[in-house]
């Protein structure tokens, strides 16, 4: 068994590819196959979370990223490194682009602040 970490682009099967039956890989997919850094706040933690369970509960003794020619979140991504597009916003979490803060949504200022 391997973890086999992949894009959400449905015209990636990571299953197909290796040949694999289902149970071969405990498979987790997000956009662009991205494995961000680990922190150890409560934000953005699925893919580590997904990590930590593969590793320490299951015991696969492979951690396979594999991504995908054409991704348009690779593209996105690297846009957005080199300042050609705006800040990351999801679930009223924002990533500054440029200073790589995280900010949240006050509600009573209608505004991102720091966190």
């Amino acid at each position: 068994m391997a973890l086999l970490i992949s894009c959400c682009d449905s015209r990636v099967n990571g299953l197909s590819i290796f040949g694999a039956a289902h149970g071969d890989f405990f498979v987790h997919r997000n956009i662009a196959n991205l494995v961000p850094p680990y922190h150890t706040d409560n934000h953005g933690q699925a893919t580590s979370a997904v990590i930590e369970y593969a590793v320490t509960v299951l015991k696969v003794p492979r951690i396979i990223v594999m991504g995908h020619s054409k991704c348009g979140g690779v593209a996105g991504c690297r846009g957005m490194c080199e300042g050609n597009a705006g800040a990351l916003e999801l679930h009223g979490l924002r990533t500054d682009i440029g200073s790589g803060e995280l900010l949240a949504f006050d509600g009573s200022t209608k505004d991102f602040v720091s966190i």
